[in-house]
């Protein structure tokens, strides 16, 4: 959900309810002075005052059946409004109301006084196109205090009270018997009066929830029976307002503060922190305090109220973070293994490993642990057998992770960084192997784990190896999948010394490196500054800043690669080069603001389709979709998505608050991950194909 607008000062005095009109697209709400005033959701211009009561509007709902909105107040009035904005009935109960609702299961509208609650029916002979209510109600008095929400769940009626009661009641389905039955009452439901009641479906059971709202702090969350599931403690103040977003999955809870508290429901966990997108945009300059909660799912927006008689607005965004993680130093890698469990690496400017998870409680929240290779106290293989002296602070800065990559069948990590170095981090089998004797009947439960296929993972993760050949900063890296043809997985490394390195990855060890015609080391004219893979043409191709991307067929020999091709086209440093497997092309992205897709034909190189995309501003991350061959690009603080064939722009991600610096798919769970300087990892959902079945265009 992202701040969409903020309308401001529709009230003279303080609004004390609110209520949508989903058919006329139109918010509705009540204030002190008893107005009311019907205005649109869009504009915010006021199309209708309605000025009949004489005390504070307590409570408003738009009823859907009849066209009609219902309105209660502490003057004892229940009205119903036409849509002409005139009373189309007004009924004197004589004592302040609190709360109004609809049951639809028995077509009565039920309300709550102070100490009784009141069931009107419709006049017989009356239907709901013109509906009139019968001023002989049902009446019962069950509670002690004032009777502050109701919600009805088909033909059961749930009652909340400042007597910290919850009572359920049971509408009779005989025509003519209109009593309220009490089914079960919880008398201690809270500590301290209960201030709001809501209901929500669960989808996965498919059965209703009750979450209730009290003095005491804390949300509750009950079944159907009012037995209770969780209890959300801890949060700042009086609960005022409750909301459910369906779309998110995601509990609202106002508490007296100038934010939104967060919560899964199903675990009942504070996901705030997760969702700080969402959150940050709820809050405005002025600091207002949050009030009351309306979620319309016709216009799939949230409307809030504040105690400076003003109206925020939020609107679903498909494109906006599902969750936000933050780092505790600004992320330069990024990679993930597909294996269960599916983990998260980023690696960030101080040379750190981070691993991520994903708790089980929720697919909002994970847990993090980091290795610094600096407290690694397990002795390192180098390539060289060299040493590696410890940086001081004034030095730390050049062990920046540039670039990361999983290499699936030999469990390992890479990682290149700034300092020349490759460093290759896998799990702790040694670690792994003392858990193992440690624990009772062993070697029967990790034979058990790695039949799970998620063999050592249970133990740590460590620096296994550094690979060194590099005399500058390594720039990019490329995973050579073992083949028939090959041993075992090797690794193409490039740096700003222009060099490209072979690994034999198994054994950590430099199989050669590229020599021109003239004896030289160097690749290219300047600095590499990336290099991929194409596993089903068995070419590698390699950008420089030089302008060119140079494609070269790979051999286990590096006196093989020969050249097929030099791309040409772009007028500035080009930063990113992909394979697009899916697509059959390179996918190159510039300094020069442009990214140019390089399709290959059958005849090769020789039939080459290039596409320009004019981007405004220099690519910064680049990466594809797996799946169906979207090309998803960085560029600044967004990330834009265009269809792989056509390069329409199909989707636009806004979240972060500097550059993106890293992009990847995670197919198995449909997301993309993105890394920015803003020191946070954001998780989107991923770009799904326009189906042509399906008359819905993909959202941009």
């Amino acid at each position: 959900m992202e701040l969409k607008t903020t309308h401001k000062e529709v009230h003279s005095k303080p609004i004390t309810a609110i209520t949508v009109n989903p058919l006329r697209r139109e918010i509705i709400t009540g204030s002190e002075d008893g107005s009311i005033k019907i205005w649109e959701a869009e504009s915010g211009k006021t199309v209708q005052n309605l000025n009949k009561h004489q005390g504070w509007v307590t409570d408003l709902f738009f009823w859907q059946e009849a066209k009609l909105l219902v309105s209660a107040s502490n003057d004892g009035l229940i009205i119903t409004w036409s849509s002409s904005s005139i009373p189309h009935q007004v009924i004197k109960i004589g004592n302040p109301i609190y709360c109004v609702s609809w049951n639809s299961k028995r077509e009565q509208i039920i309300i709550g006084l102070n100490k009784s609650v009141k069931a009107f029916n419709l006049v017989d002979g009356t239907s709901l196109s013109s509906p009139y209510l019968d001023e002989k109600c049902e009446t019962v008095t069950h509670h002690t205090d004032i009777v502050k929400s109701i919600v009805c769940i088909d033909s059961r009626v749930y009652t909340a009270s400042f007597d910290r009661a919850l009572i359920m009641y049971e509408t009779s389905s005989y025509p003519s018997d209109h009593t309220l039955h009490v089914i079960s009452a919880f008398r201690q439901a809270h500590a301290a009066a209960i201030t709001c009641l809501t209901i929500i479906r669960d989808s996965e059971s498919n059965t209703w929830q009750i979450l209730s709202g009290s003095f005491d702090r804390s949300v509750k969350i009950w079944t159907q029976d009012i037995q209770l599931i969780h209890k959300i403690e801890g949060l700042s103040g009086t609960i005022t307002s409750i909301c459910y977003i369906p779309l998110t999955k995601v509990l609202w809870v106002l508490c007296g503060s100038q934010d939104v508290s967060m919560f899964d429901p199903k675990s009942g966990e504070n996901i705030t922190e997760y969702v700080s997108s969402q959150k940050s945009k709820g809050t405005d300059s002025s600091k207002y305090q949050l009030l009351l909660l309306q979620y319309v799912p016709e216009l799939q927006e949230v409307f809030c109220t504040t105690n400076r008689r003003t109206v925020m607005a939020w609107r679903y965004n498909s494109c906006a973070p599902v969750s936000t993680l933050q780092c505790k130093h600004i992320p330069e890698g990024l990679a993930y293994t597909g294996k269960s469990p599916i983990l998260i690496f980023t690696g960030d400017c101080e040379g750190r490993i981070t691993k991520w998870e994903q708790l089980q409680l929720n697919n909002f929240m994970y847990s993090s642990d980091s290795f610094n290779l600096q407290d690694m106290t397990r002795t390192l293989q180098f390539s060289n057998y060299d040493v590696i002296t410890p940086l001081n602070g004034s030095e730390r800065k050049s062990r920046s992770i540039n670039k990361m990559l999983f290499v699936e069948d030999l469990d390992i990590l890479v990682a290149v960084a700034d300092d020349c170095h490759i460093y290759i981090w896998g799990f702790d089998e040694q670690a792994m192997n003392e858990l193992r004797d440690s624990v009772p009947g062993g070697d029967n439960l990790f034979q058990t784990i790695e039949d799970g296929a998620v063999t050592n993972r249970v133990a740590g993760f460590t620096c296994k190896r550094v690979l060194n050949k590099h005399s500058q900063s390594v720039t990019g890296a490329a995973v050579i999948p073992q083949e028939s043809y090959m041993s075992t997985s090797h690794l193409i490394s490039c740096g700003a010394d222009r060099r490209l390195c072979l690994w034999n990855l198994q054994l950590g060890t430099l199989v050669g490196t590229y020599t021109n015609s003239s004896g030289s080391e160097a690749a290219s004219e300047e600095v590499i500054t990336d290099v991929a893979y194409a596993k089903s043409r068995r070419e590698f191709a390699y950008s420089s800043a030089d302008k060119l991307i140079y494609i070269r067929k790979f051999a286990t020999s590096v006196k093989s690669w020969n050249l097929l091709h030099v791309l040409q086209g772009h007028e500035s440093e080009v930063s990113h080069v992909v394979w697009n497997d899916l697509c059959s092309m390179w996918v190159s992205g510039s300094d020069d603001c442009t990214l140019r897709t390089w399709s290959v034909h059958k005849h090769g190189y020789l039939e080459t389709t290039t596409t320009v995309t004019d981007t405004q501003c220099p690519i910064t991350a680049l990466t594809c979709d797996l799946v169906n061959g979207a090309v998803i690009v960085g560029l600044q603080d967004i990330i834009r998505v265009y269809e792989g064939g056509t390069m329409k722009r199909v989707q636009t991600h806004t979240g972060h608050r500097d550059s993106v610096r890293g992009l990847m798919h995670v197919p198995e769970r449909s997301q993309y991950i993105s890394i920015a300087w803003d020191s946070s990892i954001c998780i989107w959902n991923a770009y799904k194909s326009f189906n042509r079945q399906n008359n819905s265009p993909a959202p941009i």
